[in-house]
């Protein structure tokens, strides 16, 4: 849930909803507008594990950047 309050649609939404000139903000009212789509259990499990995957790809691709450095000295020698 909170991916999605925090995607640019959801913020959108609220904005939409956000009251006040001098303190803005959102009342519970209008909060209780706001649709939040619920998933089937299969489309989060498949979201998951595409983040996981991405996750572990981002960490191996820092590793190989980070390794550079030390392969360069390696060629240089």
């Amino acid at each position: 849930m909170a991916a999605y309050l925090n995607s640019y649609y959801a913020k959108q939404l609220v904005l939409q909803k956000q009251t006040g000139g001098i303190s803005e903000g959102i009342n519970h009212p209008e909060l209780m507008e706001i649709e939040i789509p619920i998933l089937s259990q299969q489309d989060m499990n498949k979201i998951a594990s595409d983040y996981r995957k991405a996750n572990a790809n981002l960490k191996q691709a820092r590793d190989n950047i980070n390794a550079i450095p030390n392969k360069i000295a390696e060629m240089i020698k």
